[in-house]
């Protein structure tokens, strides 16, 4: 299947992964996301997923049983690749340990299947407003860290050495 994109989004940099084998999952998550104004890239399963995955994309979806790699890796995978990248992994009713193991090892959310669209947009909106407010955290931090001053001492006496030392450990 081949990347789509809705080129006159107004949202143009909210781009979505979206992995499913079962094909009209897959087109009907595909339609719907566009409607809203995702770009979307699309995989049959977790290794075409796992290609297709890079900077570009600001949210996936996994489901949970694909072919060659499962939802569960390729969250996995994609975090070390994209540590704040909020993926959301989708799956049959039922599947409460799966659905614990999702949680556990990163997705944001975990959604069963059939999927109601207003709660798949509800939910993509709550992960875009947590990646942003992860994103202003760091740069806030980074922006309040103060950086480590290295005494400039002129001499080489015993005493100079000995101040050096002493502000060293101020």
């Amino acid at each position: 299947m081949t990347d789509r994109v809705k080129k006159d989004s107004p949202s143009a940099c909210r781009s979505v992964l979206i992995a499913d084998d079962d094909p009209v999952t897959l087109k009907l998550l595909d339609h719907q996301l566009r409607s809203a104004g995702f770009e979307t890239r699309l995989a049959s399963d977790g290794a075409k997923a796992l290609e297709r995955l890079d900077g570009g994309v600001s949210l996936a979806i996994f489901d949970l049983q694909m072919p060659e790699l499962d939802g569960i890796e390729c969250l996995k995978r994609a975090r070390e690749r994209f540590p704040d990248l909020p993926v959301l992994i989708i799956s049959q009713a039922g599947e409460i340990r799966s659905a614990v193991e999702a949680i556990k090892q990163g997705a944001f959310e975990f959604i069963s299947k059939p999927i109601d669209p207003d709660e798949l947009l509800a939910r993509l909106r709550q992960a875009e407003n947590a990646a942003r407010l992860s994103a202003e955290n760091r740069l806030l931090r980074r922006a309040m860290e103060v950086p480590a001053i290295e005494p400039a001492m002129i001499g080489h006496s015993e005493f100079a050495k000995w101040l050096t030392d002493r502000c060293r450990k101020i």
